[in-house]
């Protein structure tokens, strides 16, 4: 009777551990797809960045060019007004 047991217990125990190993392989590679994404996100990110960077720099040089503009026609000598 002893040894059914203990062959019962060593089957439920294969059973848990091979679930187990399962689940674990299940979380290693929802691990893995989750750090592909989060490495993505973080290029999209710098990216982004990037293109924030480059549309600041944009803007500022529009106010600068429309700065020196208007000190240039301030400049130029108006026509006397009839």
């Amino acid at each position: 009777m002893e040894g059914m047991f203990e062959g019962r217990v060593r089957d439920v125990a294969q059973k848990v551990y091979n679930a187990v190993a399962e689940d674990s392989k299940a979380i290693e590679a929802h691990s893995n797809h989750a750090t592909i994404l989060v490495a993505e996100l973080d290029t999209q990110m710098h990216e982004l960045l990037d293109a924030t960077r480059a549309l600041a720099t944009a803007r500022t040089n529009c106010i600068f060019d429309i700065g020196i503009r208007r000190k240039q026609q301030s400049k130029v000598p108006h026509e006397p007004i009839a």
